[in-house]
């Protein structure tokens, strides 16, 4: 009896941690109003920080050891970048994405692996339901701005939710045997392509792709195999120089535009999508290199992209990066490099223990790299961030 009132209570307090898991993907709509900054995670997050104390004093203290450094590297790159400028809210931003990634560790702990699939799984399947209603009969949840007819639900935009969607929709392929599986990924790819989420489409290309390369056996041979792989891509860009994208720009003026603009260090016209994700390329590189690899401080490559906003076009212009893995390094210099290369290291750890080959679990983080590209930030979008840290113990526990 006793035995039975343990699991009952572990099992209760492992649905409330994913119950605030939820609340904090829901982080859009749960707000007193749109402009609030104040979400229900937020306002609770001191309290997850005081009882990840008493949970585990030892990873709370290596918490506060790098958030200790984090806000003196900060302060430094903040104020010796040419804006001279702290953002206490972007500060405050990135602070939570390294308490979310600890409090996930704790969660993981408690919950297992398995569990949080079985979680995953039943958000990713509601979200779809969510979307196909939205698709089919409109609709505009509270607190967010209509992108009708794009299909977003309670998300900001159309991109944060097909970003869930790209990210998921390989570790679902790789679970389920069921063949009732292709409809729930049909119904993904649907939504994703209907929402012209382009970089999400072209990540799941990438994963399919390098998912029917394995089938030969070169390209499981460790790195070697991922090389050929790269090498693939390199020359399939080059086979379809000429495709035009949006029947405007061929791909290898694109490339060639963004290659000579980033030597040059020069922007382009700030206009249109592609544009804009190369001129957050241009800019970065360029702030990165002239801070001494410094970085310019969290919060200031809004600044950075602001300067090159055409007058008038501000409400339909890209105003972020919406490059999280550059933005680290652009805002955060070297400390950035290092956040880059501890994941890769946990990313190459999981695929040495996991049962597919290593070049796999590697396609897959390609994947996501792509993908990512489609939010604002990390911050932006718990769930994505919930599902990008869970993936690597999903490869390495086999789930």
């Amino acid at each position: 009896m006793e035995q039975t009132l343990r699991i009952s209570k572990k099992w209760l307090i492992g649905n409330l941690h994913l119950v605030i898991i939820t609340i904090a993907g829901l982080s859009t709509i749960l707000r007193p109003s749109i402009e609030s900054k104040v979400t229900l995670f937020r306002v609770l997050l001191p309290f997850l920080f005081f009882w990840l104390f008493i949970a585990n004093t030892r990873r709370a203290l290596k918490l506060s050891l790098i958030l200790s450094v984090f806000v003196v590297y900060s302060l430094i790159a903040s104020y010796l970048g040419r804006f001279h400028s702290l953002s206490i809210t972007y500060n405050l931003y990135y602070i939570t994405v390294f308490f979310f990634y600890f409090y996930y560790k704790e969660v993981l702990r408690i919950v297992g692996a398995v569990r949080i699939y079985q979680y995953l799984l039943v958000l990713f399947k509601v979200l779809i339901i969510l979307g196909m209603v939205q698709f089919l009969f409109g609709g505009v949840y509270f607190n967010t701005i209509s992108r009708l007819p794009a299909v977003h639900i309670f998300f900001w935009t159309e991109n944060e939710f097909s970003a869930i969607l790209a990210i998921f929709v390989p570790l679902y392929f790789l679970k389920e045997k069921s063949l009732v599986k292709f409809l729930w990924i049909g119904l993904a790819v649907f939504l994703i392509v209907y929402n012209d989420a382009k970089l999400a489409f072209l990540s799941l290309i990438v994963f399919f792709g390098g998912y029917g390369l394995m089938a030969l056996k070169i390209f499981n041979l460790k790195y070697l195999g991922f090389i050929v792989l790269g090498l693939i891509g390199v020359f399939g860009l080059y086979f379809f120089r000429n495709y035009s994208v949006n029947g405007v720009y061929t791909i290898e003026y694109i490339i060639s535009r963004l290659i000579n603009n980033l030597i040059a260090q020069e922007p382009l016209e700030h206009l249109g999508t592609f544009n804009a994700r190369s001129n957050a390329v241009i800019l970065g590189v360029k702030e990165f290199v002239n801070s001494y690899f410094i970085g310019i401080g969290p919060g200031n490559s809004l600044k950075m992209m602001a300067e090159i906003v055409v007058p008038g076009t501000e409400e339909f212009t890209a105003l972020s990066m919406h490059n999280f893995t550059l933005q680290l390094v652009t805002e955060m210099g070297l400390f950035g490099l290092g956040m880059h290369y501890i994941f890769f290291r946990k990313v190459e750890q999981a695929a040495f223990q996991s049962k597919y080959s290593l070049n796999m679990v590697f396609v897959f983080f390609v994947s996501c790299v792509i993908s990512i590209t489609l939010l604002s930030g990390a911050w932006a979008n718990y769930f994505y961030l919930f599902i990008l840290v869970y993936s690597i113990d999903f490869f390495k526990h086999n789930v």
